[in-house]
C-alpha cells in the first residue's frame, strides 16, 4: 500500500499566490458507458529494485517474540469466511485505515457498507518479529484500536491486521531478503503473526510484502501457506489476503491463492500514475491506451478465479504541473497525491471535467509562479462517486470477489462517495 502523503507544497502557494483562470468547461454525463478495453501487450514490468513511488519504510525496531499489551478482545467471528455474507452485502469491501487515523474509524466510519476493516500496519523486523517499539504498535495496541474492534464486531465487519514489508530501496530489499530466504525466519513470523491475531481477538491477516525482492517468490509463497496453516490450526474462519500491485510478476500469484493458500489476492488498483509520469493521466485508470486496472484484472482472471480477486480503489488523486491545459499534457515535475476532499476542493473551485475512457475526473487550471512571477498550468486526477461507481460497477459485472479502499480516512466524512459504495453493494439503497 501507500504510506499517507500530505498536502502538496504546490498547492500550499496556490492558496498564498494562485490565481486561478476560468473554470472548465461542464463534465460529459458522469453515466457515460465505457466498454472494457481491449487486452494491450502487457507493458515491461517493474523490477525488484525501482518502484513508481519509492515508499519509505521505518527502521526495523523489534524486540524477539510477541509480548501480551492490552486486554484481548473477542473474535466473535461470523461463521462465513468473508463478513460480507453476514451482513447483506453482495460483496467484499475491505477499508485500510491508518494507525494514526484510528479515531476516524472509531467515530465517524460507516461500518454498515465495509466488511472487512485493515488496519495498517505492522512493519516485520528483519528477524521476523513485530516492532514493539515502533509508533505502529502503539496503535496497534491502544485504547482506540479497543474501540476499532468493539465497534467493528458490533457491527458485523471483520478486523484485520495488514503485515507490510516494502522492497522499494536497496536497504529494504535486503531486510525483506533477510525474512524470506530463511525457513527459520519466515516460519517464526508465520507463527508470530497468527499468535497476535488471536491474542488481539482480530479475524486474519492482511499481507502486504511489495514487491517480492527477485528470487524470492517462492519463499513468500511458501510463508503465506505457513500462515494460512498457523490461523487454521487456531480456528475456523480467519481471513487471509496477499496484496499485489498491479505490476504483480513478482509474486507468483496463482500458487498465493492455491489450496492452501491465501483465501484472495488484494489488487492495489492504483498508482498506474505519479510522480514519475512523464503524461498527467489518472493514478486508477479503468481504460485506455495505457495499461490500466481493466487490463489488470484480465490478464490475473487468466490464473486466478474471479472469487479470488479484489481491486482497490483510490480515495486520493494526483495533481501535476503540466505543459499546457489540453487533457493528458506533458507532466513538467512530479506533482504530488491529494486526499479526495481537497482533490473535490480544487476541481470544484476550477471546473470538473470527466475522461470518459479512464473513468476519471480531473481539471485544469493556470495558477502563478510565485518564485519566477509567471503563470503555468496544473491537472489534477482523481477518482470522484461517478468514477467509482462504474469501476465497482466493473467488479460486480466480473463477479470479482469484491473492492477495497486506499485508505477510508481519506474520504473526510461519509457522503457521496459513501452513498455510491452502499448504492454498489448493499441491495436495496437508492
Amino acid at each position: 500500500m501507500r504510506p499517507r502523503i500530505g498536502l502538496l507544497l504546490v498547492v500550499l502557494s496556490l492558496a498564498g499566490c494562485g490565481l486561478p483562470g476560468p473554470a472548465s468547461p461542464d463534465a460529459p454525463t458522469a453515466g457515460t458507458t465505457v466498454p472494457t478495453p481491449a487486452t494491450p501487450e502487457l507493458p515491461t514490468p517493474l523490477v525488484a529494485t525501482s518502484s513508481p513511488t519509492p515508499v519509505p519504510t521505518p527502521a526495523p525496531t523489534g524486540m524477539p517474540g510477541p509480548v501480551p499489551s492490552g486486554t484481548p478482545i473477542p473474535a466473535g467471528r461470523p461463521a462465513a469466511r468473508f463478513g460480507y455474507v453476514a451482513k447483506g452485502m453482495t460483496a467484499e469491501v475491505m477499508a485500510f485505515v491508518g494507525a494514526d487515523h484510528l479515531a476516524y474509524a472509531s467515530d465517524h466510519l460507516d461500518f454498515g457498507v465495509v466488511s472487512t476493516l485493515a488496519f495498517f500496519s505492522l512493519v516485520p523486523t528483519a528477524t521476523g518479529d513485530l516492532p514493539m517499539s515502533s509508533p505502529g504498535w502503539r496503535a496497534w495496541t491502544s485504547p482506540v484500536m479497543d474501540a476499532v474492534i468493539a465497534r467493528a464486531h458490533a457491527a458485523g465487519t471483520r478486523v484485520v491486521l495488514s503485515l507490510a514489508r516494502f522492497a522499494w530501496s536497496a536497504a529494504d530489499v535486503a531486510a525483506s531478503t533477510s525474512i524470506l530466504a530463511s525457513p527459520a525466519v519466515r516460519h517464526h513470523l508465520a507463527d508470530v503473526v497468527a499468535a497476535e491475531v488471536v491474542r488481539r481477538g482480530v479475524d486474519g491477516v492482511n499481507v502486504d510484502f511489495e514487491p517480492i525482492p527477485v528470487g524470492q517468490a517462492a519463499d513468500f509463497t511458501d510463508f503465506v501457506r505457513r500462515l494460512r496453516r498457523d490461523l487454521d490450526d487456531e480456528g475456523p474462519g480467519y481471513q487471509l489476503t496477499v496484496a499485489v500491485t498491479g505490476h504483480y510478476d513478482s509474486w507468483d500469484v496463482a500458487g498465493l491463492v492455491a489450496r492452501g493458500g491465501a483465501d484472495a489476492l488484494y489488487l492495489m488498483g492504483y498508482e498506474y500514475a505519479g510522480s514519475r509520469s512523464t503524461v498527467a493521466f489518472s493514478t486508477a485508470p479503468y481504460g485506455g491506451p495505457r495499461y490500466n486496472v481493466a487490463t489488470t484484472v484480465q490478464w490475473l482472471l487468466r490464473v486466478v478465479r474471479p472469487d479470488q480477486l479484489i481491486v482497490g480503489v483510490p480515495y486520493y488523486g494526483h495533481l501535476w504541473p503540466t505543459a499546457g491545459p489540453a487533457i493528458h499534457a506533458r507532466t513538467l515535475g512530479g506533482g504530488g497525491d491529494l486526499p479526495y476532499p481537497e482533490a473535490l476542493r480544487l476541481a470544484q473551485a476550477n471546473g470538473i471535467r470527466y475522461d470518459p475512457v479512464e473513468q476519471s475526473a480531473w481539471s485544469e487550471w493556470e495558477v502563478r509562479d510565485c518564485s519566477a512571477c509567471a503563470l503555468h498550468w496544473v491537472q489534477l486526477y482523481f477518482d470522484d462517486a461517478p468514477s467509482l461507481a462504474a469501476k465497482w460497477a466493473f467488479i460486480r459485472d466480473e463477479h470479482l470477489l469484491g473492492t477495497g479502499v486506499w485508505r477510508i480516512e481519506d474520504e473526510g466524512t461519509p457522503g457521496a462517495i459513501d452513498a455510491a459504495m452502499r448504492a454498489a453493494f448493499l441491495p436495496g439503497t437508492s
